[in-house]
């Protein structure tokens, strides 16, 4: 009865606590001589074919792929040659998961960059057009309620006017220069027939007077200030958004590059032989990570120059929109300014018509006002208490936030990227490798790193003991998308300085790949990467190979370093259902094993 009660509660235990039936074989093997322990060095951190057959089954893998005792390993080809629990068909499926591992990681971090692109882009285009589509609300609302019936009659050239500012805003191939002298120039035109009713103008009379409006400056100096506001904000504005479109578009152009089969083996050996050698626990060593990764993303890394001076000199057009360039401060008020001219216009109708009437001649009296000259309810006369708009406060639109503060955010997101192609192998290793001065992962063995480290780059790589790159060929991808930052920055540098920037279409087509890392010998064609992800600007990119794996870590779960940790709370995701049943279907098997197990250690 006592050996049934025992045997139920570790039933029971075992069923509830899979992972104590791995503790329990771990204990046993370590007091059990002839095991794959007493052949590799000590440390505590190898736990033989049996415990890799647990660690690889607890992922959801087929256990048959690792041997149950330890054999040479000629049949090999990426992992060390000597005893191992890997088979052939053990190292490709290590091949599969490592292409896996590396669009996680890497292609993982580009895709997250990005999307802060994507975001960015969308919330700032949001802000400008509404900021736009609200200054042509208030411009309308304000001049109903002031003129009235004349305003509605004659609202077409305002209308025509923010029109053509959103169409500037959006890529149209306008001079707002000219914009705002066609606006000013028929707005000229309607009050001067409306300030002389009783006369009438013809084509040619009214042409005149669009003529002398250089010398007669009937609004005062609000068209020229206005046109030097509006212009240098909306080419700043326009550009400022054309850079983050080029950001977003770079990242995914090089989120479709291939993955050079020499950089998958290279993988492999970095986070997976490991367990070949019983190592379940062992993280690799620092300068064999960097090397690894700088081989991996040697064409990644001569983007960076181009890079960092595309970021630099974004965040500078970024402090001129917080600063004299700023949109907000020219759009918001711009129904304010252009009563002010209207209203300049009123002071000095007097002296303009004298003018106009000297210069292009006395029109004749039209036949209504022959019988009637009281034209007063035909006058644009505004007499308010006080200047429009004074004291206002910067405008919350739909966008949610002012200029002042959406740049500021700008700045601080774009600061941490100006590097990030030179950061981008430590910024993979930091969470893969061993403390510093502590046995780590070789590539064979456990030990330390004593290979040299190679610098970044692509010309460095023809040294790299880890990686086989082809140092005499360039990537098309890159080499492109280097031009475009390239182009993209001489117009930022424009922009900033005030100067007419042109615009040119962004085409949405992410980049090609290339040709010399398609169809390699890993059983994959083309890019590898088979799931797409779709952002919200009508772009596509894909992050991971199709292959028929029922989990992407390749870590058992107690590993505290494993790759793929929860976004939300940081913690190790929890593994498959399929991983999950397996796991339970396991702690059945090794059931009675355990027991007796149990028992001898007791004994």
């Amino acid at each position: 009865m006592q050996w049934l009660a025992m045997k139920s509660t570790t039933f029971r235990v075992l069923w509830r606590f899979p992972w104590f039936a791995e503790v329990l074989l771990i204990v046993a093997m370590t007091r059990t001589p002839g095991t794959f322990a007493d052949n590799q060095p000590k440390g505590g951190d190898n736990n033989g074919c049996t415990a890799v057959k647990l660690a690889w089954g607890s992922r959801g893998f087929e256990t048959s792929y690792i041997s149950s005792s330890t054999t040479k390993g000629e049949h090999l080809q990426v992992c060390s040659r000597s005893s191992t629990c890997c088979t052939a068909e053990t190292e490709t499926k290590m091949l599969l998961l490592s292409r896996q591992d590396f669009n996680r990681t890497v292609m993982g971090k580009i895709a997250d960059i990005r999307e802060n692109f994507v975001v960015q882009a969308s919330k700032y285009d949001g802000f400008c057009t509404e900021l736009i589509d609200k200054a042509s609300r208030d411009l309308h609302e304000m001049f109903v309620k002031t003129y009235g019936v004349l305003y509605e009659q004659n609202s077409k050239i305002f209308a025509e006017l923010f029109q053509n500012l959103r169409l500037y805003y959006k890529g149209r191939a306008l001079n707002l220069e000219d914009v705002l002298d066609s606006f000013f120039s028929a707005l000229m035109q309607q009050m001067f027939r409306l300030l002389n009713a009783n006369y009438v103008f013809d084509g040619r009379y009214l042409q005149c007077i669009t003529d002398q409006m250089d010398n007669l400056q009937p609004f005062g100096d609000v068209p020229g200030k206005l046109s030097s506001q509006v212009r240098r904000a909306f080419i700043g504005a326009r550009t400022f958004h054309q850079g983050l479109a080029i950001g977003r578009e770079v990242m995914t152009a090089v989120s479709k590059l291939d993955v050079s089969k020499s950089c998958i083996k290279a993988m492999a050996k970095l986070l997976w032989c490991p367990y070949c050698r019983g190592l379940t626990h062992s993280r690799p060593c620092s300068g064999f990570c960097l090397n690894v990764m700088r081989g991996c993303l040697a064409d990644h890394y001569e983007l960076q120059e181009a890079w960092s001076t595309y970021v630099e000199w974004l965040t500078k057009l970024a402090e001129r929109l917080e600063g004299p360039f700023n949109i907000e401060s020219v759009i918001d008020p711009i129904d304010v300014k252009i009563s002010d001219a209207i209203m300049n216009f009123q002071e000095k109708n007097e002296e303009v018509s004298k003018k106009v009437f000297s210069g292009c001649g006395q029109p004749s009296l039209s036949a209504r006002d022959k019988r009637q000259t009281d034209d007063d309810d035909m006058n644009f006369d505004w007499k308010p208490s006080g200047r429009q708009g004074q004291g206002r406060t910067p405008p919350v639109t739909a966008a949610g936030t002012s200029i002042d503060r959406l740049m500021r955010e700008f700045r601080e997101k774009l600061a941490p990227l100006k590097d990030f192609w030179r950061d981008l192998p430590q910024s993979v290793c930091r969470n893969l490798t061993a403390p510093e001065n502590s046995q780590c992962w070789d590539g064979s063995n456990k030990s330390r790193y004593t290979q040299p480290l190679v610098a970044d780059g692509i010309a460095s790589q023809g040294s790299n003991p880890e990686v086989v790159v082809d140092i005499r060929k360039s990537n098309s991808v890159v080499e492109q998308q280097t031009l475009q930052l390239k182009m993209i920055t001489e117009k930022l540098k424009k922009a900033y300085s005030g100067h007419d920037v042109d615009y040119y279409d962004i085409k949405e087509s992410g980049g090609a790949s290339r040709s010399s890392g398609s169809g390699d010998d890993l059983g994959h064609s083309g890019s590898g990467f088979g799931d797409a992800v779709h952002g919200d600007i009508g772009f596509s990119f894909s992050i991971g190979p199709t292959v028929s794996v029922k989990t992407l870590r390749p870590y058992i779960s107690s590993r505290p370093y494993d790759l793929e940790k929860s976004r939300t709370n940081g913690r190790i995701n929890a593994p498959a259902s399929a991983a999950r049943s397996c796991e339970r279907f396991w702690s059945t098997v090794l059931y009675f094993v355990a027991i007796i197990v149990s028992r001898n250690i007791c004994q």
